[in-house]
């Protein structure tokens, strides 16, 4: 799978690693890094993700997901736990 470049000035890469569907049931999983980003203060980011989506019916769904963010610069860490219903309407 090829690397979407995010910032041409940068080194900054996103890697959707997989999205795959079972059933129901769709998996998701991500990687992405930044080097020098102007947008960040120049600082280096890694960024990885995952998570699942369980289709209820066809206008909502079940989904989780666990985010890790890290500013290797400065030797932080930000960890997300998401859990919800997507619910479409109007369409």
């Amino acid at each position: 799978m090829r690397a979407l470049p995010i910032d041409p000035k940068s080194q900054s890469y996103f890697f959707p690693l997989v999205s795959l569907i079972l059933v129901k049931t769709r998996f998701i999983a991500a990687y992405g890094t930044n080097e020098n980003g102007a947008v960040y203060n120049n600082d280096d980011y890694t960024n990885w993700s995952f998570g699942v989506k369980y289709a209820l019916n066809k206008k909502s769904e079940l989904l989780a997901a666990y985010n890790s963010r890290s500013n290797d610069s400065k030797n932080t860490e930000l960890n997300t736990l998401t859990i919800g219903i997507n619910a479409k309407f109007g369409y």
